[in-house]
């Protein structure tokens, strides 16, 4: 699901530029306390509609509207996973032989030059950013968080792949009954596989935290369902929430499906594990003597991947 390489053109660069100079400007800039307002419905609304919209921001609008929503985006999910607070809550696998690619990445820059014959280092990429950021926050001493780089995406180019960027963050704060309310609006859709995936497997992620378990286990059968997605980060959940709410026969069914699709030394599940370890480590959550004693009894039923996440069960 990582974006692709994208660069400002220098005519959109000196365009941002200017708009950011202008204190009245609305286009870009979203409240921090509407961001969830408008990352939630699904009407789609003409920008140039919009009343306030100076003739800078009209001609902006007009030309330009795919190319900067794209780049928010790819400055929302750049925070998201830049920052070791919300990073661990997620795998950089998006496909069994997927990874995901942002900004600021080795990669990305190497496949940046190659693919954008304007774009001839990282500082160029690096001052687009920065212009995209101030243009968002209004306020240069204060840096945009994932949310309000989403919204702004969103009122250029509504789309699902910002909402699930969004609910992630929302995710990651602990901020689960928002969370799920985005990704519901992401299934209320007609999103990719792919998206419909993520989006159940997240809201699983967030029923649990919410302590819903029932809710949590049906959202990552349905997420595991989409086979056309080929996500093995749905399996994982779909076993480490039975092992921390299911029963024997809910633990041994989320553990026959995962040893079906992921292999036991996949990228997916080193990460996986580390990310637990990252939890328990900072006493963000343990595991509970009868939940321990129920793992322990099923162990030698387990297969190898699913081992691997019971004993840090234990």
């Amino acid at each position: 699901m990582g974006p692709e390489p994208h660069a400002l053109s220098p005519e959109l660069e000196g365009l941002l530029q200017e708009l950011a100079r202008e204190p009245n400007s609305s286009l870009l800039r979203v409240d921090r306390t509407k961001s969830l307002g408008a990352l939630v419905p699904r009407e789609r609304t003409s920008l140039l509609a919009m009343t306030g919209l100076s003739a800078l921001e009209r001609h902006l609008v007009s030309v330009h509207r795919l190319e900067l929503a794209f780049l928010l985006r790819t400055a929302a999910v750049s925070r998201l996973y830049e920052d070791p607070q919300t990073a661990r809550w997620f795998t950089r696998t998006v496909t069994m032989t997927k990874e995901l690619q942002w900004l600021s990445t080795p990669r990305w820059r190497t496949r940046a030059v190659h693919v954008l014959a304007d774009t001839s280092s990282d500082s160029a990429i690096s001052e687009a950013r920065g212009i995209l950021e101030e243009c968002v926050s209004g306020d240069s001493s204060r840096t945009p968080g994932v949310l309000e780089l989403a919204a702004a995406s969103m009122r250029l180019e509504p789309c699902d792949q910002a909402r699930i960027f969004a609910g992630n963050a929302l995710l990651a704060s602990g901020q689960f009954q928002s969370a799920v309310r985005v990704y519901r609006s992401v299934l209320s859709g007609q999103p990719s596989d792919l998206l419909r995936s993520m989006a159940f497997d997240n809201s699983a992620v967030a029923s649990s935290g919410l302590g819903l378990p029932t809710q949590a286990i049906e959202a990552c059968i349905n997420a595991c369902l989409l086979k056309n997605a080929d996500r093995p980060t749905a399996y994982l959940n779909w076993l480490w929430i039975t092992l921390l709410h299911g029963d024997a026969d809910e633990i041994l069914k989320a553990n026959a499906a995962l040893e079906h699709a992921v292999p036991v030394h996949h990228e997916s599940v080193t990460s996986y594990v580390e990310n637990m370890k990252t939890f328990r480590g900072q006493a963000e959550w343990s595991s509970n003597a009868k939940r321990s004693q129920l793992v322990r009894t099923l162990l030698d039923r387990l297969g190898p991947v699913a081992r691997r996440l019971a004993n840090e069960q234990l």
